[in-house]
C-alpha cells in the first residue's frame, strides 16, 4: 500500500491534519495510492468538503484524474451529493464527458442523485452540440440520462434534458424514456 499520510488524512477525514499537509508547497496531492486514487478523489468520496476545497484552490491540483473506477473527482462529488464541490469542479474545468467502468457519465449521476444545478451547468459548459452527444450517451445497463431521470423520479432534470418546461406528470415522463 503507498498510502501517504495526506491520502489517510482525505480518507479518514483528519480535518486539521489535512489542511496542514495541503499548505505545505513540498507535499505531493497529487500522489496516487494502489488504488489509483488521490487525495482529491478521496475527500470526494467519503464526503470530506472542507479538505476538498482546500485541494481544488491548489493550482497543481489534478482535478481530472481517473481511478481504477475509472472515476473522476467530479463523479464521486456527483455521487455523494457534494453540489457546492462538483459546482466549483465544473467551473475548474473538470472533464464532464467521461464515462466510469459501468458506462455511467456525470450527466448520469447527477440524475440519477437528482442534482438540478449540475445538470444545467453541465447543459451550460458544453454548449449545444456537446450536450446533444452526452445527453444520448448510455451505460452498460443500455440506459441514458433520460432513462436514469425517469427511474429515479427526477422529474426536474428530466425537463432540463428533454427541454421541456411545462409540468411533466408520470405518464409524460414514461413516453419520454421510451
Amino acid at each position: 500500500d503507498i498510502k501517504t499520510p495526506l491520502i489517510y488524512a482525505c480518507e479518514y477525514g483528519y480535518i486539521e491534519i489535512a489542511l496542514a499537509l495541503i499548505e505545505r508547497k513540498d507535499c505531493n496531492i497529487n500522489h496516487i495510492d494502489n488504488d489509483i486514487k488521490t487525495p482529491l478523489i478521496y475527500a470526494c468520496e467519503y464526503g470530506y468538503i472542507e479538505i476538498a476545497l482546500a485541494l481544488i484552490e491548489r493550482k497543481d491540483c489534478n482535478i481530472n484524474h481517473i481511478d481504477n473506477d475509472i472515476k473522476t473527482a467530479l463523479m464521486y462529488a456527483c455521487e455523494f451529493e457534494l453540489e457546492n464541490i462538483a459546482l466549483i469542479l465544473i467551473d475548474k474545468g473538470s472533464n464532464l464527458t467521461l464515462q466510469d467502468e459501468y458506462g455511467i457519465s456525470t450527466l448520469m449521476y447527477a440524475c440519477q442523485w437528482n442534482m438540478v444545478n449540475i445538470v444545467k451547468k453541465i447543459k451550460e459548459t458544453l454548449g449545444i452540440s456537446k450536450w446533444k452527444l452526452e445527453k444520448k450517451k448510455i451505460n452498460n445497463n443500455n440506459q441514458s440520462a433520460l432513462i436514469i431521470a425517469c427511474m429515479f423520479n427526477n422529474l426536474e432534470c428530466l425537463q432540463i434534458i428533454t427541454g421541456r418546461e411545462e409540468a411533466l406528470n408520470g405518464r409524460l415522463c414514461l413516453n419520454s424514456c421510451k
